[in-house]
């Protein structure tokens, strides 16, 4: 179904939990709401499609403290070790039977314990940030998960029917899809459109290398306060300013590579046979002024 011009449109049905939303492009505050409901959408459903038995972490994360905040947050996780999470989730893992003579399938069973850590941390950062899955709202009934823009300022168009899929084709295209509105969600908020320079002043300078330790650090050392006043300089408006603030340590953890959300650098490591295009198009960034 095409959509009008200037319009953008997502989506849903996850298996009988139906959303959808539409903006027009130019709307930056109706806009950014969007993006906003869609990727707690896919982030909350998501992990129906991983190789994972959501039920397990779930009641693994039930005897857990909770946290509140960011200073709770990094003080939960500073308080174990990675290493020992994954040994505590591995019975949650959906591994497949591997040939002695397959190394290279070898490699992405082992790698699909990345799923399992990725939805505890993403229950311990909805926890710490009060970030909920939206009410179902909207009549899509036919398991058919879209995002499509059509302006000047931003053209994407990206797909999934969940009623036909496999279980990894369906991740590979939710993964795709969930990158590209966390991308574009930060600099529709942000003034000047330059969320990665914005988030990159912040929290840039302590991940040189992917580390666990280095995201406790980053989350202990930069205060919630400094978040906070970076998030409403470079934010729209106030409502803009909370949304960031989140997403600003949301950046944290992807950089850190331990993410709440699967990424694509999992997918490619775990199903090597799918791929996710490369974004392309414009994304209404901040453009580069003329010399």
């Amino acid at each position: 179904m095409a959509i009008d011009s200037g319009t953008v449109l997502f989506e849903a049905d996850f298996t009988g939990r139906a959303f959808s939303y539409s903006a027009k492009a130019g709307d930056r505050a109706k806009l950014f709401s969007l993006l906003s409901a869609a990727r707690r959408a896919i982030a909350e459903n998501i992990y129906d499609y991983a190789p994972i038995d959501r039920k397990a972490i779930d009641a693994y994360f039930a005897g857990k403290k909770k946290p509140k905040n960011p200073a709770e947050l990094a003080a939960i996780l500073s308080s174990v070790s990675m290493s020992s999470v994954e040994r505590d989730l591995e019975k949650a893992v959906g591994f497949e039977p591997v040939p002695a003579d397959d190394p290279r399938k070898a490699n992405a069973e082992k790698r699909k314990i990345g799923y399992a850590t990725s939805y505890y941390l993403y229950l311990l950062f909805k926890s710490a940030f009060g970030e909920e899955a939206p009410k179902p709202a909207g009549t899509n009934k036919n398991q058919i998960i879209r995002l499509v823009s059509n302006s000047s300022e931003w053209m994407v168009v990206k797909k999934a029917n969940a009623a036909i899929a496999t279980k990894p084709e369906a991740l590979s295209a939710l993964i795709g899809m969930l990158s590209t509105i966390v991308r574009k969600e930060g600099d529709v908020l942000c003034k000047e459109g330059d969320f990665e320079e914005v988030s990159g002043a912040l929290f840039g300078s302590f991940f040189k290398r992917k580390s666990y330790g280095k995201l406790v650090e980053a989350i202990s050392s930069v205060a919630a306060d400094k978040v906070t006043a970076c998030a409403k300089n470079a934010a729209i408006d106030d409502a803009a300013a909370q949304e960031l603030f989140t997403l600003l340590y949301l950046k944290a953890f992807s950089l850190s590579g331990y993410s709440p959300y699967p990424e694509p650098d999992l997918l490619a490591e775990t199903y090597p046979q799918l791929k996710i295009p490369k974004p392309r198009g414009n994304f209404g960034g901040k453009k580069k002024k003329k010399a």
